[in-house]
C-alpha cells in the first residue's frame, strides 16, 4: 500500500500518473489538490456538510444538547462511539459541524464511524481539536488505517483517496487525548446513470417509484443516483425531473 503525502500542486499530475499504475492509497492536506485528483480520476464528488434537514433532530448549542445514535444521508449512515451531533463550535464557518457528545461519567476519545451502501472512493474533511489539544486524526478505510495528520486548532484538511473503493470510515484521535470535532466532507464516488436507482441500466417508472419510496421512507437510504438536481438530498423535485426525463426518451 503506497500512503503519499502532497504539499505543492507541482507534483500533483505526476503522483497523480504513478497513482494510475500501481498506486492503491493517497492521502492529501490540501482540499484543492484532493478535489483535483479525484477529478483527474473520474470521480464525482458529493458534500456533507451537516446544513441538510435531516441533521435538525441533532443541533446543540450549549445549554441545549440534541444528539442521536445515528443519522442517515445520501446512503451513509453516521455514528460514533457515543451519540452524535451538531454545533456551531466545530463548524468552520459559524455553520454546523459534527461531533460526538461526552456521555458522563468518563470522557472517551471521540470517533466517528460511517457505512455507506454505494462504494466510495474518497473521503476528505476539515478536522479542529479543542484549543488546550492537539489531535492526530487517523482516517481508517474498511478498518486499514489510510491517513493520519497531527491538527491543532483551526480547521484543518485531511483527505484519502483509495482506488479500490471501500464502504466504511472510521475517523479517530490516534493518540487518544483530545476532543474534536469536523464540517464539510466531500466524498468521491463513481458516477452512475443518474436516475437509475434500481442499477439496471435504463431509466423507466420503476426507478420513479424506487425514489418516492425513498423520499416517503426516511429509514431507506438515499442513493446518490436519484438526486435528480444534485442537492443532496431527495425531494419531490428530484421525482419530477426524472419523470420528465423519461417521458423525452
Amino acid at each position: 500500500m503506497l500512503i503519499k503525502h502532497f504539499t505543492n500542486r507541482f507534483t500533483l499530475i505526476a503522483v497523480i500518473a504513478i497513482q494510475m499504475l500501481w498506486a492503491e492509497v493517497l492521502t492529501f492536506t490540501d482540499q484543492g489538490e484532493y478535489l483535483q485528483a479525484l477529478n483527474s480520476m473520474g470521480y464525482s464528488t458529493w458534500v456533507e456538510n451537516f446544513e441538510s434537514p435531516a441533521w435538525d433532530h441533532v443541533r446543540s448549542n450549549y445549554p441545549v444538547e440534541n444528539s442521536a445514535p445515528s443519522v442517515t444521508r445520501h446512503g451513509v449512515t453516521w455514528s460514533g462511539n457515543e451519540p452524535i451531533s451538531t454545533n456551531t463550535n466545530w463548524g468552520r464557518f459559524g455553520t454546523w459541524g459534527i461531533f460526538t457528545v461526552y456521555t458522563p461519567p468518563y470522557m472517551t476519545p471521540d470517533e466517528l464511524l460511517g457505512e455507506s451502501v454505494e462504494v466510495l472512493y474518497g473521503i476528505g474533511g476539515w478536522f479542529n481539536s479543542n484549543p488546550d489539544y492537539a489531535a492526530d486524526i487517523g482516517i481508517e478505510l474498511d478498518g486499514v488505517l489510510s491517513a493520519d495528520r497531527n491538527i491543532g486548532t483551526g480547521h484543518q484538511f485531511l483527505g484519502v483517496i483509495d482506488t479500490n473503493g471501500f464502504n466504511t470510515f472510521h475517523i479517530v484521535d490516534l493518540e487518544v487525548e483530545s476532543v474534536w470535532g469536523a464540517d464539510d466532507f466531500r466524498f468521491g464516488y463513481l458516477t452512475n446513470l443518474t436516475g437509475d436507482v434500481n442499477q439496471d441500466g435504463s431509466l423507466d417508472v420503476l426507478d420513479v417509484l424506487e425514489v418516492v419510496t425513498m423520499i416517503l421512507n426516511p429509514d431507506v437510504p438515499d442513493l446518490l443516483s436519484g438526486d435528480m438536481n444534485d442537492d443532496g438530498q431527495l425531494t419531490i423535485q428530484d421525482v419530477i425531473l426524472l419523470v420528465g426525463i423519461i417521458l423525452e426518451g
